[in-house]
């Protein structure tokens, strides 16, 4: 027997109704590390190398340094730092 307050629902109530799921369409930069040479620096971003100059996904890369990257997206400044917590490695 159903609770007091439960109502009656058919077989496929609960598969018809709609849900309104909105997907994200923020990108997410993940930066994991950067390399300082003597006459350029690069970064791994999302698992990608990048440098001072080009693109990932849309963003252009402004600046590297010694701990984060300056990205320019859709003209807005945005700075991402380098990623701390980073997988233990078992010897």
């Amino acid at each position: 027997m159903a609770p007091p307050n439960a109502r009656d629902k058919g077989v496929n109530d609960e598969y018809s109704r709609k849900v309104d799921v909105k997907k994200s369409k923020k990108q997410r930069y993940i930066l994991r590390q950067i390399v300082n040479r003597k006459k350029d620096k690069s970064a791994v971003i999302n698992g990608y190398i990048v440098n001072e100059g080009s693109y990932i996904n849309n963003a252009y890369v402004r600046r590297i340094n010694e701990n984060s990257v300056v990205l320019s997206v859709k003209g807005k400044r945005k700075e991402i730092m380098l990623e701390s917590k980073l997988p233990r490695i078992r010897h």
